[in-house]
């Protein structure tokens, strides 16, 4: 049963290195290159030598992936070998190992990160410290020598030469248009009433023109001297 069980993890020891230089070649070599270091060129020795390139990262990257890799295998193994024990058994097993596999994968992540933050914190030093040597190194080529520790001088700026500008008389300002007063609209007369026309006599059936008596009112012609009702004389 023991040589079984070793036997698995062994297995699962070299599937999860395959696996991991696997991943990590895909995944995590590709971004931002590895280290290359040319024998022929002292310029890499230097910063190795003296530990300015630190390479640690790479490699906890490498045994962060290996690690949860054969976390996971481990536990598989663990539970292939408790179908032996009863199906009971088994299934309290994958229970644990489930929650095992997520406590301890979490676990894993939270240790490797705090161990990533130191290599962070000194890499952003070393790369600090090599642009201030790069730095000193231009200055004694150029402008000036620094010694190490020693704070670069600033050179005063030179003061701005002052040109007198006349000043520009400022155009007066146009005054605005005033508005053209509006004519008052013309009061219309109103239309005076038509002349009534003149009476007219009626004029009977022989066209004598006929009137009427000035005493009874009666109807007289023209040719009446006398009214034929009153007597009255007309003419």
């Amino acid at each position: 049963m023991y040589g079984f069980v070793a036997a698995l993890l062994l297995v699962a020891f070299i599937a999860a290195i395959v696996l991991t230089v696997i991943i990590y070649k895909r995944y995590v070599g590709s971004v931002g290159g590895g280290l290359r270091i040319d024998s022929r060129d002292q310029r890499t020795w230097g910063p190795f030598l003296n530990f300015d390139t630190l390479i640690i990262d790479k490699v906890l990257k490498a045994l962060y992936i290996f690690n949860a890799i054969f976390l996971a295998f481990a536990l598989c193994v663990l539970a292939i070998c408790m179908l032996f024990e009863g199906f009971g058994q088994f299934m309290a097993f994958l229970c644990v190992a489930v929650i095992a596999l997520v406590a301890g994968e979490l676990l894993l992540r939270l240790g490797y990160e705090l161990i990533m933050m130191t290599i962070v914190i000194a890499r952003n030093t070393s790369a600090i410290k090599r642009k201030l040597c790069q730095d000193e190194v231009a200055d004694e080529d150029g402008i000036s020598s620094l010694t190490p520790g020693s704070a670069p001088v600033s050179e005063p700026a030179a003061e701005p030469a002052y040109v007198y500008v006349p000043p520009v008389a400022e155009p007066a300002p146009t005054p605005a248009p005033e508005p053209a007063p509006t004519p008052a609209p013309e009061p219309v007369a109103a239309p005076e009433p038509a002349a009534e026309p003149a009476p007219v006599a009626p004029i009977n059936e022989l066209g004598a023109a006929v009137s009427s008596c000035p005493q009874c009112g009666a109807a007289v012609t023209s040719s009446d001297k006398f009214c034929s009702v009153c007597g009255f004389k007309l003419q």
